[in-house]
């Protein structure tokens, strides 16, 4: 009865045990869950309340200095479609080889760019270079127009090739800086012997031949037959007729420029007097030849109109053809 009994009390302890940590856990349990309710709680108000950090702007970065010429302009656009030039306008002048050196033969401003360089029309320089066979409207883009500047200048420069805008008409690429130099040398082709497109010096004797221009003129100071003497420039070996007015007593002379020494050149005399000129390799000029007898001079103080008055301070001589009844015998 006893041991009975002893095992009922035994049950009823471990039970009460059982009972007794089942309630230290549900006690555990209860006083965990809302602490972690409020633990997520909060954490999702901090996060919804929380202030957002500020986005950093960005610092711009300095724009790089652009020294390349932009190459998506096609060459054959119009210049009305380019950018208005960035610089001053500069003078162009202009040369051509003439009776064995070089001479000046005129000037043009430009203010266009194009990739950097100076440019200037073929077509403005028609009027510099028409009375030495150049035109615009035959021009093809060939390197007739070398260059040079103050940079280098007893050198000329042909690297710069032409480039045609989509109406035909052509740029003549200069230098980058002023003032400019253009030289006229229309033998600077395939076949001759000075032919260059890069460089060359100024004073080559083979480049200034072959693109050499002589001079034909007539010398009449007295106007004994033209008040506006003519003239003419020729290109080296080629030919020409040079017809001169004929005048009562006057007959012509031919005369090497260079040397004066006389020149036997065929002739023919009608009404006038035209003369044939073959190869030429020399300036020529013609003079007029007065009779003897028929040539007098007026004496005439400079800047007078009588004499002697004041401020006159010098005599001119000045030759004269008389008229018939006034002519020597």
């Amino acid at each position: 009865m006893y041991a009975a009994s002893g095992r009922k009390t035994e049950y009823r302890r471990r039970r009460a045990r059982r009972a007794s940590a089942l309630m230290v856990v549900l006690a555990l349990l209860f006083t965990m869950v809302p602490t972690g309710f409020a633990t997520v709680a909060g954490a999702a108000e901090a996060a919804e309340t929380a202030p957002p950090e500020p986005t950093p702007e960005p610092t711009p970065e300095p724009p790089a200095d652009d020294t390349t010429d932009d190459n998506t302009d096609d060459p054959a656009d119009d210049i009305t479609d380019r950018a208005a030039p960035t610089a001053t306008a500069v003078t162009v002048t202009c040369y051509a080889a003439v009776d064995g050196d070089w001479k000046q033969v005129g000037t043009v401003q430009t203010d266009k760019i194009d990739s950097g360089r100076y440019y200037i029309m073929a077509a403005e320089l028609d009027g510099i270079y028409g009375e030495y066979g150049f035109s615009s409207a035959n021009y093809s883009g060939e390197l007739f127009f070398p260059h040079t500047d103050n940079n280098s200048i007893d050198k000329l420069w042909a690297d710069a090739v032409p480039q045609q805008n989509t109406d035909g008409a052509w740029r003549i690429l200069l230098s980058r800086q002023g003032p400019i130099y253009l030289y006229y040398l229309p033998a600077n082709a395939t076949g001759t012997p000075s032919y260059f497109t890069g460089s060359k010096p100024k004073t080559d004797p083979t480049m200034l031949a072959d693109n050499m221009f002589y001079t034909i003129t007539v010398e009449d100071a007295a106007h004994a037959v033209y008040d506006t003497p003519p003239q003419q420039v020729l290109f080296h070996g080629r030919s020409t007729t040079v017809t001169l007015d004929k005048a009562e007593g006057v007959t012509w002379t031919a005369v090497n420029g260079k040397t004066g020494a006389t020149l036997s050149l065929p002739m023919t005399e009608e009404t006038a007097v035209t003369y044939t000129i073959d190869n030429i390799a020399a300036p020529i000029r013609f003079r007029p030849r007065v009779a003897a007898g028929m040539l007098q001079y007026e004496a005439m103080p400079e800047g007078c109109t009588a004499a002697p008055a004041l401020p006159c301070t010098a005599w001119e001589m000045t030759p004269v053809i008389p008229k018939p009844s006034q002519r020597v015998n």
